[in-house]
């Protein structure tokens, strides 16, 4: 029990609050926040709940002003600490804080768990109360929420105390207590049971009898039933006068399959259901949690290894059905054929089942009341198969697994979602071990390595090749790991001739439940290579419109073949990507689900690079086919979203393209993605791309597709600082343009040549080159690409000394690359007249270029040229004597360079050393 001088929250009775024994006054609406949050037993109670207990209908002007008002004048009260502010929400500190539901359920606890002390424990529970739960309490909703329920609580707990009484012959003590039981509760048969047999064995029969003869009354007026069988055998005995035996024990049912023995891991999982438990029933009617997943993802296994562990936390037993949701060998169970074997199972005669499904819900429900019971119902296939296998009563607790979300349960009824994902690769070599033993998986950890990768960690592949491995002792893993490595498909691997552990049978079982347009999708989103899919882009994949498609992936995700991992992206567990393709076996429809993908991407990604920079000549694409619908994007900064948010998949649908034969679309995304990752400083995954893309314009003996990724490469290895190798790609590309005839494309080659040339060292010559880049643009009136050339010739200028001259070079570049919107441009061109400004020494020109340069690069997400200017702006604050200012640019900049692993990252590691030794001194 508690110490006297504790703080104490009384619950039990009228709310109240004791501080060392003595009352402390605590106002009306401050006192509804207690009570919520003591009710949550140290629980986070959010903002929204609070609001709606403290005000109901009528809100303040400011309801979260208002609740911070009463909580501040709640810790007043109460004393520092005592209440947490926990994300958008409050908790009380129970560590600072008794609360008397806790206690009553901690002794009441104990008494489940020591038989010989239970009549001691149960006794100090029921001590605990004090008058009608939640008294005084000015909000009517939380009232309705936990006043009844805390009130069944207290009956189970007093009916428990009162057997033990009357199993010790205690019979006369206890009616007092009965009869103000049945005047509380006049239609509750178990609380009648336990008086009438009181008043028979204290030889009082004729109250006895009439006590039956009430409770029958009671029912027919209110219900318009009889007593039911217990009732009347009782009153039968009464009838015959024969002795009464005590209340005949409920069967306690125990049907929880066993759980497999290799469980592993999955404690955030487990914690979570934890919670749930220790939350008990003061957060909603009936604690429910749903375990859901795709299909072989371990639900089942998650769900029967915490009931296991916490069956005791439910004396009157736990029931279990395989609701068989998703299983293609049978129909699913309806609520009505489960009910029956429930009934059954709880000690229910058959002659008082009833067959209408609501007759049958609601005397399950009525069984269930003041227990203390587990449901598991395993593969439910949606929420409407489980709600009528809702118990009424907050003490039991109920655990649903599906591979549907189950969003009506958590909408509607509060259940806690337990999403259940794949084991890290630590817990599924764990997960073999613990099958096969550790000394065979020591012995070979790379094939164990291999097969958790072919597996893809999804649990009950493990499961068949862990079986298969067992039943081969003298089969060395990496046998079977070849053994996976050379099947024909890749769910062949995993085939078992029980149709419950084969992968492709139990993965069919889902996608057997969808409509056809639902069942053809799933079936295309197998051809794409990509991690995940927007529903732009599965819309493309399926010719079908975005309108058409999202409901189409909530219903993939509703079966558990899809996951949506973010706001309108689904991803694919490897395995049921392998299913899905297999299944396409149209090639027509293969090709052209194809086509319409690979074009969506490509369209995209080219608008895409043309709102990076404007400069750009596009390609000459052509028109998608029908039913491929590219995203629109309108402005640079949507332009560089779907770029980072596709990256992955731009790449993965690129490499697929060239390895599918789809060439063309290779090489031109390779060309849409260069702007990208050239400003994200993504250098090796340029030279990757564009290495798919020459592979595949040289296969398609394309000479334009083979310049431009020649002219990508030698972009890449610029940067990467391999400046004989890109010239080499720079001499290609222009040969071929030159042979092509291709103008603009030529120029544009010659600029990125002088860039070349200048990094070298050779000032003179990259100016001879950018200069030749302008007369070609100016002879084909490409005013863009003047000013682009200019900017080229001004850093060349520049370089040579010819600061005035720069200058006035990038005045007229800028004035073109203002005129066109090519912001990107203006920076370059920012950036270059600061270097002027600077060797000519204006600093505060110079700073004002650098600065300005800075604001274009960041806001155009440019990582490279942000450095760029920062590395300027360091340099000229060094120069000026403000070092502390050179140290904080130096340190962003470097920043920036080590994300991307740049050439400059020990330049800048050098000029730190410099700055910090200047501050020293």
């Amino acid at each position: 029990m508690p110490e006297k001088d504790a703080l104490r929250v009384q619950l039990l009775g009228p709310v109240r609050v004791l501080a060392g024994g003595r009352p402390v006054p605590i106002p009306a609406r401050p006192r509804v926040v207690l009570a919520a949050l003591a009710l949550a037993g140290g629980r986070r109670v959010g903002t929204g709940e609070l609001i709606a207990h403290c005000w109901e209908e009528r809100l303040p002007e400011h309801p979260r002003r208002a609740l911070q008002t009463l909580v501040g004048r709640l810790r007043a009260l109460l004393g520092a600490g005592t209440l947490v502010t926990v994300a958008d929400g409050y908790a009380l500190d129970t560590d600072r804080v008794v609360v008397d539901l806790q206690l009553f359920r901690d002794l009441v606890r104990r008494a489940e768990a020591d038989e010989d002390a239970a009549d001691t424990f149960l006794r100090q529970a029921l001590e605990l109360w004090h008058g009608e739960p939640l008294a005084g309490v000015a909000s009517d909703r939380l009232r309705t929420q936990a006043a009844a329920r805390l009130t069944d609580e207290r009956i189970a707990a007093l009916l428990r105390r009162i057997d033990l009484d009357l199993d010790r012959g205690r019979s006369q003590e206890v009616l007092g207590e009965l009869r103000a039981l049945t005047g509380e509760q006049p239609l509750r048969e178990e609380i009648w049971r336990r008086l009438i047999t009181a008043l028979h064995r204290d030889g009082r029969r004729a109250d006895a009898l009439a006590a039956y003869q009430q409770i029958r009354t009671n029912l027919r007026d209110e219900l318009g039933i009889d007593p039911g069988p217990e009732l009347q055998q009782l009153h039968l005995s009464l009838l015959q006068d024969e002795p009464v035996a005590a209340p005949a024990a409920v069967p306690v049912p125990r049907q929880l399959p066993a759980e497999t023995a290799d469980f592993v891991g999955r404690e955030a999982d487990l914690a979570a259901l934890d919670r749930l438990l220790a939350a008990g029933n003061t957060e909603r009617p009936v604690p429910i949690a749903t375990i859901t997943g795709l299909a072989g993802g371990g639900k089942t296994t998650l769900a029967l290894r915490w009931a296991h562990r916490v069956a005791g936390h439910f004396p009157d037993g736990q029931l279990y059905v395989n609701l068989r949701g998703f299983d293609a060998a049978e129909q699913a169970l309806s609520p009505a054929s489960v009910l029956a074997p429930f009934l059954d199972a709880l000690g229910v005669p058959p002659e008082r089942v009833p067959a209408d499904l609501d007759a049958l819900a609601g005397l399950y429900r009525s069984q269930l009341a003041a227990k203390r019971l587990l449901v598991v119902l395993d593969n439910a296939r949606d929420a409407g198969q489980v709600r009528p296998l809702l118990p009424g009563s907050s003490g039991c607790l109920v655990l649903v697994t599906s591979r549907d979300p189950l969003g009506g349960l958590i909408a509607g009824h509060g259940a806690q979602p337990v999403t259940v994902g794949l084991p890290s690769e630590s817990d599924a070599r764990l997960m073999l071990t613990r099958r096969l033993g550790r000394g065979r998986t020591d012995t070979d950890s790379d094939a164990v390595g291999e097969i958790v990768a072919a597996c893809a960690r999804l649990p009950l592949a493990l499961a068949v090749v862990a079986a298969r491995a067992a039943l081969h002792p003298e089969f060395p893993l990496r046998d079977i790991a070849a053994e996976l490595r050379a099947a024909p498909t890749t769910l062949d691997a995993f085939a078992d001739e029980d149709i419950s552990t084969d992968v492709r049978t139990v993965l069919s079982w889902s996608y057997q439940q969808l409509d056809p347009p639902t069942a053809r999708l799933f079936r295309l989103l197998g051809l794409h290579p990509g991690p995940d899919i927007t529903t732009p882009a599965a819309a493309s994949l399926a010719g079908v419109p975005t309108t058409q498609a999202r409901p189409l992936l909530n219903a993939l995700t509703r079966t558990g073949l899809l996951t949506e991992h973010a706001p309108g992206r689904f991803h694919f567990h490897d395995l049921l990507r392998a299913y899905a393709a297999e299944l396409v076996t149209n090639e027509a429809d293969r090709d052209h689900a194809h086509v319409r993908l690979l074009d969506h991407f490509l369209h995209t990604a080219h608008t895409a690079a043309g709102l990076l920079v404007p400069s750009r000549d596009p390609l000459d694409l052509p028109e998608p086919p029908s039913g491929c619908v590219p995203e629109p994007l309108s402005d640079h900064r949507s332009a560089m979203t779907w770029f980072t948010a596709e990256r992955h998949n731009l790449i993965a649908t690129l490499t697929h393209a060239g390895a599918i034969g789809y060439h063309r679309h290779a090489w031109q995304l390779a060309w849409a993605l260069c702007p990208f990752l050239d400003r994200g400083g993504r250098r090796h995954e340029l030279i990757g791309v564009h290495r798919v893309g020459l592979a595949a314009a040289e296969h398609l003996d394309d000479p334009t597709g083979r310049a431009h990724t020649h002219q990508g490469l030698a972009n890449a290895d610029g940067l990467l600082g391999r400046f004989t190798t890109a010239k080499e790609h720079l001499t290609e590309a222009l040969g071929l343009f030159r042979e092509a005839g291709d103008k603009p494309a030529e120029a544009a080659a010659l600029v990125d040549l002088s860039w070349i040339l200048h990094e070298q060292g050779q000032r003179r010559e990259a100016l001879i080159e950018a200069e030749r880049a302008h007369a070609l643009y100016h002879a084909i009136d490409h005013h863009i690409g003047e000013a682009i050339a200019l900017t080229e010739i001004a850093w060349c200028q520049a370089l040579l000394g010819d600061y005035e001259q720069s200058l006035a070079s990038n005045e007229q570049a800028y004035t073109i690359l203002e005129k066109v919107g090519d912001r990107h441009g203006q920076a370059d061109t920012w950036q270059s007249m600061g270097f002027a400004h600077q060797q000519l020494g204006d600093h505060l020109r110079a700073i004002d270029c650098f600065t300005r340069a800075l604001e274009l690069y960041r806001d155009l997400n440019d990582p490279d040229g942000t450095a760029d200017a920062l590395t300027s702006l360091g340099e000229i604050h060094h120069h000026t004597g403000d070092t502390a200012a050179a140290h904080r640019a130096w340190r962003h900049a470097l920043e920036l360079r080590e994300k991307y692993h740049h050439p400059d990252t020990e330049d800048l590691r050098a000029k730190l050393r410099l700055g910090t030794a200047h501050q020293r001194k």
